[in-house]
Formats: structure tokens, C-alpha cells, sequence
């Protein structure tokens, strides 16, 4: 498959993944009262926490050993390490029930209960699905994890009209997350159906191997997520919920940048990985400035779009709380845009093996993070937590690239 058809094929499937997420984040801005919503928001983030020990203990790594294989068999083997990732997804998913702890009290308990089930939930099936959709881009079929991500959005759709209709006013806070974890398994029914095909004839490393290198994915992964979960707390304790019910507001209205920087690293990063991996510096570089090129051209016209209150700013009747504070979406969308042009970076440092490095940046990175949130949030509420990550941003950027360089030294 040609390049062009390749990137058009991986932003659809990120697109629609993402569509049917940002489905569900309307759903939830638009039912829940802030404080709930801002419970939501730390409930969400924990899911991701969690999503992240099985997709970067077992699933990445997985993939990385898929792209060693012949062409033909990299599905099957790709496929194979469901099974090894799933005891580790079901524990991980249970760890999302001490989230209870630090959401604040005069939250409905209730309210809580339904937001933490559905969170364990969508945390347990989530990496899986993604794990397929992945194995789909490495073997060079990327429309057919586009098909599972359509078939995950037909699914929100679906399961949210039913159940706003059944229920009707107020929506029972289960419904958001409740519905994309309906809808990961529909869709992820369909993935291993399509993903059918022989045993693999190449070997199928078991947990221990792939925890060895998937330990430095993880450990980075929960310091990058663990970032963002211990800032929407810190939001939420230091401003008040519903300060951070309008931060997720704005930062559903702001998820399109992330559809587009999704899709490009789905289809773009195994190559930022191979051209890493194999020392060449000039196709390493050429990824850069098309992912770049592509984001902040995009980031920048959704600013213009979303930025000011004219006929073309559709999303602002779609997430009205989101522009409650003048220039929070438009803060959102350029922190995620620079969050964004930091993936082919990151992706060269997996693909040379450098993963400490990630680690030891995210740490860093987050402690700064952590601190410029603690510091802005009593006084700009929920403008803290779009600032502190484009705090990270520029930190990411600057520390992924020079680890990157040296990689070709």
C-alpha cells in the first residue's frame, strides 16, 4: 500500500476511534452537572492510567517484535499476545476503583459508583481493541482497522440514542463511559473476527520477554498519564470540581487535534520505529516535518475555527460549557498540538531501544508539570491544566528531539 493510501487509512481509523470518543465526551458535557463532570474527568483519566500496564507492558512491545518478522506474519503474531495481556489488563482495571479516594466528598456517592464501574470497564477491553487495530497498520491492512473503528463509532451512536431516550432527563452518570465500553466490545468482536488467519510461524515471545522491554514503556507510560491523573486531582482539590469540569469540557472540544496526531503516529510511528531502528537518520527526519507539517497546519486552523464566537465555530453549540472561560479551548487546542509533534520522537527512541531515557524525561517533565498546576490552579482554576501541559509540551519537545539525534551519532 502506497504511503499516501497508508496515512489516509490510519488518520480514518484514528479519526472514527476518536470521533467515537468525542461522541462520548459530548454525551458527558452535556448531561453532567460541572462537579460530576469534573469526576468524570479524573475517572477518565484513570481509565487511560490503567489502559496503559497491559498496551505498554505486553501490546507495544509486542508490536515492536511484529515489525521483526516477515510481512505475512506479523497479524498472527501480533495477534497471539492478546492472550499474554489480558491478565494484566483485568488487574489494572481493578486498580481504577482507588480513584474512589481522591475524588471529593461532596460528590454523589452514586454518582461515583457508576462513573468508577464503567471506568474498570472501558479500561479492561480499551487496550485490547487497540492492540488489534495496531496489529492491522503492521501488516499493512489499515482499512480493516478502520472498519473497527467505524464499527466502534456506529456503536456509541447507537447505544447513546438508546439510552438517552430510554432514560431521557437526567442521564444517569454510567451512561458516557458505560457506552464506549459497550462499544469497544462490539468493535473489538469485529477486529478478531476480521483477524482470523494462521498460526503464526514465527516465535510468539511470552510475558517475561516482553515485560523485559515493556517495563520501561510502562514505567514511562504511568509517569506520562500519571502526570495528567495527579493534575486533574490537583485541579479538582485546589480549584474544585467543577473547575475541572469545564478543563474536560474544553479539552472534549479540543480532541479533534488529538483524532489527527493519533492517526498520523498510528500509521507513521512503526516507520519513526524502523528508521530509528535501522539508523537512518534522513527518513527519520522526513516523518518529522510531514507529522509536524500536517498537525500544526491543522492545530492552527481549528484555532481559527474554535477561537471566537462566529457561524463557523460548530463546536461551541456542541460543547457550550467549553468556552465558559474566553481562550480556554483555544489554550487546549495549541498545548495539544505541541503535545502532538513530540510522537515521531518518542517513536525513534522506542525503535533504537532508548526507552530509559523516555522514562527519565517524563519524570522530569511531569514533576514540572505536576508543579506548575499546584502553583496556577487556586488562582486560574481551570486554565491550570491546559498550562501545565503545555508545560510538558515544550519540555517533551526540546528533551525527545536531543535524545533522538544522538541515536544517529
Amino acid at each position: 500500500m502506497r504511503l499516501r493510501n497508508v496515512v489516509a487509512a490510519g488518520v480514518l481509523d484514528a479519526g472514527l476511534a476518536a470521533l467515537a470518543t468525542f461522541g462520548v465526551g459530548i454525551a458527558a458535557a452535556q448531561t453532567l452537572a460541572p462537579a460530576v463532570l469534573g469526576a468524570y474527568a479524573v475517572c477518565f483519566i484513570a481509565m487511560q492510567l490503567a489502559s496503559t500496564v497491559s498496551a505498554q507492558l505486553v501490546f507495544v512491545p509486542a508490536q515492536v517484535h511484529a515489525l521483526s518478522v516477515s510481512d505475512g506474519d506479523r497479524l498472527p503474531v501480533a495477534v497471539a499476545a492478546l492472550r499474554t495481556g489480558l491478565l494484566p489488563a483485568v488487574l489494572a482495571s481493578l486498580a481504577v476503583f482507588l480513584t474512589t479516594f481522591v475524588l471529593p466528598a461532596a460528590i454523589p456517592r452514586e454518582a461515583v459508583t457508576a462513573l468508577l464501574v464503567t471506568s474498570a470497564a472501558t479500561a479492561l477491553v480499551s487496550p485490547i481493541q487497540n492492540h488489534v487495530r495496531a496489529s492491522f497498520h503492521l501488516a499493512g491492512a489499515s482499512w480493516k482497522a478502520a472498519l473497527v473503528s467505524l464499527a466502534q463509532l456506529l456503536a456509541v451512536v447507537t447505544l447513546l440514542v438508546l439510552a438517552l431516550i430510554v432514560f431521557r432527563s437526567p442521564a444517569p452518570p454510567w451512561i458516557p463511559l458505560g457506552t464506549l465500553a459497550g462499544a469497544n466490545i462490539v468493535s473489538l468482536s469485529l477486529g478478531l473476527l476480521l483477524a482470523r488467519s494462521a498460526a503464526p510461524r514465527a516465535e510468539v515471545p511470552g510475558l517475561r520477554q516482553l515485560a523485559a522491554s515493556g517495563r520501561w514503556l510502562l514505567s514511562q507510560a504511568l509517569v506520562y498519564t500519571g502526570g495528567d491523573f495527579l493534575s486533574a486531582v490537583l485541579v479538582t482539590w485546589l480549584a474544585g470540581a467543577e473547575a475541572m469540569g469545564y478543563a474536560e469540557a474544553a479539552r472534549v472540544a479540543s480532541r479533534p487535534v488529538l483524532v489527527l496526531s493519533t492517526g498520523l503516529s498510528a500509521v507513521l510511528g512503526p516507520r519513526a520505529m524502523k528508521a530509528s531502528a535501522d539508523r537512518r537518520r534522513g527518513d527519520a527526519e522526513r516523518i518529522e516535518r510531514l507529522f509536524a507539517g500536517v498537525l500544526v497546519l491543522a492545530g492552527a486552523g481549528y484555532v481559527v475555527v474554535t477561537g471566537v464566537d462566529w457561524p463557523l465555530n460548530f463546536v461551541q453549540s456542541l460543547v457550550p460549557a467549553a468556552f465558559t472561560f474566553p481562550g480556554l479551548t483555544t489554550i487546549t487546542v495549541v498545548t495539544f498540538t505541541a503535545l502532538g509533534v513530540v510522537f515521531p520522537y518518542r517513536s525513534q527512541l522506542i525503535g533504537a531501544g532508548r526507552t530509559p531515557t523516555l522514562t527519565r524525561v517524563e519524570g522530569a517533565g511531569n514533576i514540572i508539570q505536576c508543579a506548575v498546576v499546584a502553583l496556577l490552579a487556586p488562582v486560574t482554576g481551570p486554565f491550570a491544566f491546559p498550562t501545565g501541559l503545555g508545560v510538558l509540551a515544550l519540555f517533551r519537545l526540546v528533551a525527545f528531539r536531543k535524545a533522538a539525534r544522538r541515536i544517529y551519532e
